[in-house]
């Protein structure tokens, strides 16, 4: 939902700024930049506290549920007899992951970072 709101608030900066220029009118030329600049540096603060403040950590497990979105992909993992980690991965990243894989990921927040298959011997055993 905030992605949509950056998106519109991005999309009027641009309209005014350009308008502004076209109308040679430096007022809403000037609302345009600055809306533009309040947009970049609320997005960039959004960026550096959760890269600063989240700690980045890794689990293993057997994927339950895997869905493939257009721009990314949503895995479930039972890490333990109740623990269930939910989270969301680039496709690239999600790439050849079936449900039922054993896998080790990196996570950071909600997102996946890195993920790959462990590799069993024995196909029987339940996990």
């Amino acid at each position: 939902m905030l992605e949509r709101f950056v998106g519109v608030f991005v999309f009027l900066g641009l309209v005014l700024a350009v308008g502004g220029e076209i109308a040679n009118s430096d007022p809403i030329m000037s609302a345009g930049l600055l809306l533009l600049l309040v947009t970049a540096t609320a997005a960039g603060i959004k960026y550096l506290r959760f890269h600063l403040t989240t700690p980045v950590f890794e689990l293993s497990g057997v994927v339950t549920e895997y869905k493939s979105l257009p721009t990314y992909c949503i895995l479930s993992l039972r890490t333990g007899l109740s623990d269930v980690y939910y989270g969301q991965a680039s496709r690239k990243t999600g790439a050849g992951i079936k449900v039922g894989d054993r896998i080790q990921v990196k996570v950071k927040g909600k997102y996946i970072l890195e993920a790959k298959k462990i590799n069993t011997t024995d196909k029987g055993k339940s996990y």
